[in-house]
């Protein structure tokens, strides 16, 4: 048997430990290798930065133990494939006082693809100023941040033209917003907690296409749970949200999909919260503007005072209310139909001195028999 010369040099790279030269290795670089400091006051940030310039376009890794490593100045990623991970919520980035940005990517061309944030803990430290955890501010493809948890920041996570972006078994406490994501589409945002201070709108998807957001815990002290601004074709489904203002979940756009979700509006000490934003009880508990949504199978608790607005279809049409079990607190409106929303279509969402149609006359209604 005659062997061909391409295997026999294979062969011999392999018994004397030399890799051919077509062979690619990823680097991984632990950053207690290279000098790096978990005290919680030590500056990490231009250690953490010159490994990543250091690994080659293929990428790599770069590896944050157990500890608290402080950054005075962001970690900045420009370049693909890089993935940086920790062993756990003890391996901690401090985001430094006068630092806005944790993690950068900034808002540079080209594209950028591959990036993987895991198993992280990212803190801020300065209330005094707006700090966001991790912040990718440029077109990119297939981020994935998982296993991630964010504290004490402003904003944990800013998402912007992130197309196919993963977002999955996050935890976000003590800040005032957990999730912007702006552009982008065919993303998935599935199993994480998202909570925090109030000011702020927990998670706000804004012109996007085609988002999974699925399986979520949102218990925020915000202004709202969940605002859809401009999105389209979103599956919102299985979430559980509760809130304690009205306007907790908001609806903007085209052909999404709202379905399985579990709604609370709570009281605090035995009585309804005063709205930060002034909002009255006409606003509604879920809000919904735009054409062709459809608002299914859902539970709704609320302990809005009396007669106020859980449902509220302000404008658009052909949007569907169907089997919307709306409970606690009785209201003369539980569903609200304005008079600039055209062909609503409801079934099994109530009674008819449950719901408001405001001489709406192209509404489309079947009672619970």
């Amino acid at each position: 048997m005659t062997l061909k010369i391409p295997y026999l040099l294979a062969m011999a790279s392999l018994l004397l430990g030399v890799m051919p030269a077509t062979a690619q290795v990823r680097g991984e670089y632990l950053i207690t290798n290279h000098g790096a400091r978990g005290d919680g006051s030590f500056d990490n940030a231009p250690i953490i930065n010159d490994l990543i310039n250091r690994l080659s376009n293929y990428g790599g890794s770069i590896v944050i133990p157990h500890g608290d490593f402080r950054i005075n100045s962001p970690v900045v990623i420009r370049k693909s494939h890089v993935t940086l991970r920790g062993l756990g919520r003890s391996s901690k980035l401090i985001v430094g006082a006068g630092v806005g940005d944790g993690i950068l990517l900034p808002d540079e061309a080209p594209r950028i693809s591959g990036i993987v944030i895991r198993d992280l803990h990212v803190a801020g430290s300065d209330w005094g100023l707006y700090q966001t955890g991790l912040k990718v501010d440029r077109a990119s493809d297939g981020i994935h941040i998982i296993g991630a948890s964010f504290t004490g920041l402003s904003r944990a996570m800013f998402l912007r033209a992130t197309d196919a972006v993963q977002v999955s078994g996050c935890d976000v406490t003590q800040s005032q917003s957990s999730l912007f994501m702006a552009g982008g589409f065919m993303g998935l945002v599935t199993r994480n907690r998202f909570s925090g201070f109030s000011g702020g709108i927990a998670v706000e998807l804004a012109d996007l296409d085609r988002i999974e957001f699925s399986s979520n815990i949102i218990s925020p002290d915000g202004f709202t749970a969940l605002q859809l601004r401009n999105a389209h074709a979103c599956n919102i489904s299985g979430n559980s949200i509760t809130a304690w203002y009205t306007g907790a979940v908001e609806i903007d756009g085209n052909m999404n999909l709202i379905s399985g979700n579990n709604i609370t509006a709570v009281q605090v000490n035995g009585g309804w919260l005063p709205d930060p934003r002034g909002r009255d009880g006409l606003w509604g508990l879920v809000r919904i503007r735009g054409n062709d949504n459809s608002f299914t199978s859902s539970s709704i608790m609320s302990w809005q005072p009396e007669n106020n607005i859980r449902v509220n279809v302000v404008s658009g049409e052909r949007n569907t209310l169907r089997d919307l079990t709306i409970g606690a607190v009785g209201s003369n409106k539980k569903v609200n139909v304005n008079p600039a929303a055209a062909w609503t279509r409801i079934t099994h969402c109530g009674w008819p001195q449950e719901t408001a149609l405001n001489g709406n006359s192209t509404v489309r209604i079947h009672y619970d028999p």
